[in-house]
């Protein structure tokens, strides 16, 4: 695997951390439709994210 820290523009550099609230208790309560707002999530910040010229470094679980 490369390194990503070579791979990144060297000027301006934001973070942006996400995580569902409640996740812990979202699956119990949304049953199956639990998947479709974790991708429906996804989603959107790749979109955002991508628009805005940045680069997805990674995910676990509901974090993003």
């Amino acid at each position: 695997m490369a390194n990503v820290a070579t791979e990144l523009r060297e000027d301006t550099v934001t973070l942006l951390f996400s995580d569902i609230e409640g996740s812990t208790a979202l699956p119990s309560r949304l049953g199956d439709q639990y998947a479709h707002a974790l991708s429906a999530q996804r989603v959107l910040l790749r979109e955002a994210v991508g628009h805005g010229g940045g680069r997805e470094l990674g995910t676990e679980g509901d974090s993003f």
